[in-house]
């Protein structure tokens, strides 16, 4: 339900139907929907995920979406937002040890390809490492050890992989 809404959102703020303002206070109210669900998911039964946008990504609403899907199926989430260097990603991993990181990407750009291999070459093997965005985004970013998924769907139906 709120995919499509977003979607149509993203669209009226192309066509010019809704301003950038407009476009933000619904990105914020649907955002503050996703935390309270969260806040009501059931006991973690897994390693954390980690859950970020690479540097160009503005836009964090795909990675809040899944998060909260995980988290509703007893993931252990942790959402660092948009825009982050791998070198914030890779700090944060450090940190919290994730058995997951999940980088959403919307637009193939070439920060995309650099921040997913930086952090696969600089995680643990054991690290699972997903790539999400649209088909466009995993025809151009190609590194061994990554998977991805070009749908909220998709990630969905591969979510027991990442509970392990």
């Amino acid at each position: 339900m709120l995919s499509p809404l977003m979607s149509t959102v993203g669209a009226l703020w192309e066509g010019r139907a809704l301003s950038i303002a407009q476009e933000h206070l619904v990105s914020v109210l649907v955002r503050n929907l996703l935390g309270a669900l969260m806040r009501q998911r059931p006991p973690a039964t897994s390693g954390i995920t980690l859950f970020a946008t690479p540097p160009g990504e503005a836009h964090e609403f795909g990675i809040v979406l899944a998060a909260s899907l995980a988290s509703m199926r007893g993931i252990r989430v942790s959402v660092l937002g948009s825009g982050l260097p791998s070198a914030e990603i890779l700090r944060a991993a450090r940190y919290l040890r994730p058995t997951a990181i999940v980088i959403g990407a919307m637009l193939a750009q070439p920060e995309v390809q650099r921040c997913v291999a930086a952090v696969r070459a600089k995680t643990p093997v054991r690290t699972k490492i997903l790539l999400g965005g649209p088909v466009a985004v995993r025809q151009s970013v190609s590194v061994p050890g990554v998977d991805h998924v070009a749908t909220l769907s998709e990630f969905a139906d591969r979510l027991p992989q990442y509970a392990a």
